[in-house]
């Protein structure tokens, strides 16, 4: 995390060692950023992004300063079948 970014590093937990997709897979994001501590039916996610890579910039303004984003993932194959969603993570944007 950085002023006004932050910087996610994707990867499998299936192969730690590993910086790779799984074959024909690709990574989609979605975020919402509102007042920190919400309950799951309050977090409005979109915001989303298809990502390819290990690491991802997501980029804020000086408005965002002190909420929280909160950032879901989850696989897409070439089908458009997207795994179980993971894990909300929140972080404070600085």
């Amino acid at each position: 995390m950085i002023h006004l970014q932050h910087i996610l590093r994707l990867q499998n937990p299936l192969t730690p060692d590993s910086k790779e997709m799984p074959a024909k897979q690709h990574i989609i994001l979605e975020y919402f950023i509102g007042a920190a501590d919400l309950h799951d039916d309050a977090i409005h996610f979109g915001n989303a992004k298809t990502i390819t890579t290990f690491l991802y910039g997501v980029a804020f303004t000086d408005a965002d300063v002190n909420q929280t984003i909160y950032y879901r993932v989850c696989y897409e194959n070439t089908k458009g079948v997207r795994s179980v969603w993971s894990a909300t993570m929140p972080k404070v944007i600085a």
